[in-house]
């Protein structure tokens, strides 16, 4: 990424920043600046992180995109991408930077460079609503007798079959179909990432409850190419300002009713 001027931007009020983020709906800020925008690789079917509302981009990770846009001193171009190819599209230079809830792992690290996580994630869990208050505590999602869904080959799929012995495990295919098979009484607990269960409650928030208990641990951050170091460098520095200003805890709170469980310290190493 060449061409961007990095300022020290003002923190957007919210009115300003719903402002700014109303001329997304074809998919990039309008760039009245004669220098390169940052290329954002987004991924819009995973709310609350990114998604489309009314045809228009929405959720804390396209927030956070411009808010680094501002920092940055660029506008900020955002491209889709699929989760299949991001990666290859990252270091082909067809986008800058991935903000699009990606989770830390030694493969992914092998490939790209991660700025320091914004946020802790975590498979998570979610019920009928007259039954979640039966899960206080992690142990009694891993004590568990009854039925559990996952997604086959997922993270939560690995912890059921790792922690939840005395569970029935019933694969499914995402969660629509386990709002169903909840309703139906077909499982009893649905396991998933933590943004999935987050959507999922919120969509059927009156029969449906969230058991905001992180199950595992895990770490979202942003990744740019292992040479960009100055971009990476620049990234860091704004987003850990960000967190002693506690501007991400703020700005999660937002999105995640649970996000003091999941702040991430200033340091943590990707």
């Amino acid at each position: 990424m060449n061409g961007c001027n990095r300022i020290r931007g003002a923190w957007l009020l919210p009115g300003l920043l719903a402002i700014w983020l109303a001329g997304l709906g074809g998919g990039c800020a309008t760039n009245t600046w004669d220098i390169n925008p940052l290329r954002v690789g987004v991924t819009a079917d995973r709310p609350p992180l990114v998604m489309r509302q009314d045809g228009r981009l929405a959720g804390l990770e396209v927030e956070f995109a411009v808010l680094l846009g501002l920092e940055l001193g660029c506008p900020v171009q955002f491209v889709p991408v699929r989760l299949d190819d991001r990666i290859d599209r990252l270091l082909a230079d067809q986008i800058d930077i991935i903000m699009s809830g990606m989770t830390i792992t030694p493969e992914r690290k092998a490939r790209v460079a991660f700025t320091e996580p914004y946020m802790k994630s975590g498979v998570m869990a979610v019920a009928r609503t007259q039954e979640a208050a039966d899960f206080a505590a992690a142990d009694d999602i891993a004590g568990f007798e009854g039925a559990i869904g996952v997604r086959a080959g997922s993270r939560a799929d690995a912890f059921v079959q790792a922690a939840c012995l005395q569970a029935r495990r019933v694969e499914i295919s995402g969660p629509e179909t386990a709002a169903d098979a909840l309703q139906q009484q077909q499982i009893d607990l649905y396991l998933d990432d933590a943004h999935a269960i987050v959507s999922l409650a919120s969509l059927h928030e009156s029969t449906l409850s969230g058991i905001w208990i992180p199950l595992t641990e895990e770490y979202l951050a942003w990744a740019v190419r292992r040479t960009d170091r100055n971009l990476e460098a620049q990234v860091n520095a704004i987003l850990r300002n960000w967190k002693r200003e506690g501007r991400v805890q703020a700005m999660a709170a937002q999105w995640f009713p649970f996000a003091y469980r999941l702040e991430a310290p200033i340091g943590v190493a990707p």
